[in-house]
């Protein structure tokens, strides 16, 4: 079990006011253009091209960097209520494997 303190500690970066996070690169972005008195403001496609399977190694980092926070999580959970939590997941472990075996056995 972890200490009280560890507990307190925030799990995500906090961002400072200053700090402002880059939109994802497969997110439309505003672009502004001022011609005269007029203000025109139109939606942009970034349309980079990448690596292939880039975005599955961003998607899998983003995992691993929230890995702490769900352990944390299962951790309290365990802590709170641990019979419940075991007969939880094996309940949800029977399931999925008879779900698994039914079908396997109605596909023969």
């Amino acid at each position: 079990m972890e200490s009280p303190a560890a507990l307190q500690a925030p799990l995500l970066p906090i961002l400072k006011k200053a700090e402002k996070p880059e939109p994802p690169q497969d997110e439309p972005v505003l672009k502004f253009e001022t011609i005269g008195i007029w203000s025109i403001m139109y939606q942009v496609q970034n349309r980079q091209w990448s690596i292939p399977g880039q975005k599955i190694l961003d998607e899998s980092r983003k995992l691993w960097e929230a890995s702490p926070a769900v352990f944390r999580f299962l951790q309290e959970c365990y802590g709170v209520a641990p019979t419940l939590m075991t007969a939880y997941l094996a309940a949800n472990l029977w399931r999925s494997a008879q779900v698994s075996l039914c079908t396997t056995i109605r596909d023969f």
